[in-house]
């Protein structure tokens, strides 16, 4: 697995569905950091292939999301697969080094490389959601390959403002200019 690059820049249509990252989101109505917006950039980068792709397809080469199929394999498979992301990536960061992992394979289970340097800081994942890269409802697997550890707040954030994508109205998921997606620099 590979940490997904960020965007240098997403072509933009009036009819995108975009993402502010200057509003102020959860419980403490922060503005979002450096790294929460390199993750908005990246998640929404992941996001727009396979929405492209399932544009040129018809509906029947699509989840249907609306259908009790798609509701038990999301609650069954997707709660516990994220589940069980958390708990194998903790019991694999108490082995001894050389027994696991190496650094690189950690940094693979983060969608922003700052978000890794942030945990590796605090070796806590509390504030971390294990996340679809690519959301379901665009084509994303319920399963472990597509997860990534994200921060909740942007996890929460990203899937509210995508569940109000319109496949009739929108054609892609795009970042607002604030979000500074071209912004390659570190975070501090």
């Amino acid at each position: 697995m590979s940490t997904i690059k960020q965007s240098r820049s997403l072509p933009s249509s009036p009819n995108d569905r975009v993402i502010d990252c200057g509003k102020s989101y959860g419980e403490e109505k922060e503005k979002l950091t450096c790294c929460d917006k390199k993750e908005v950039c990246a998640k929404a980068k992941a996001q727009n292939d396979p929405i492209k792709e399932n544009q040129k397809k018809d509906r029947r080469g699509r989840i249907d999301t609306t259908s009790d199929a798609y509701d038990t394999a999301r609650n069954v498979v997707g709660p516990g697969e994220q589940s069980n992301f958390r708990k194998d990536f903790m019991a694999l960061t108490a082995m001894a080094p050389g027994d696991g992992w190496t650094e690189d394979d950690f940094k693979a289970e983060f969608l922003a490389e700052c978000r890794f340097e942030e945990w590796k800081k605090t070796r806590s994942i509390d504030n971390l959601d294990a996340d679809h890269v690519i959301e379901l409802q665009f084509g994303g697997a319920p399963g472990w390959r597509n997860l990534k550890f994200t921060s909740s707040r942007v996890n929460r954030m990203f899937g509210a403002s995508a569940s109000h994508y319109d496949e009739g109205k929108h054609t892609a998921i795009r970042p607002h200019g604030n979000c500074d997606c071209s912004n390659t620099a570190k975070c501090a």
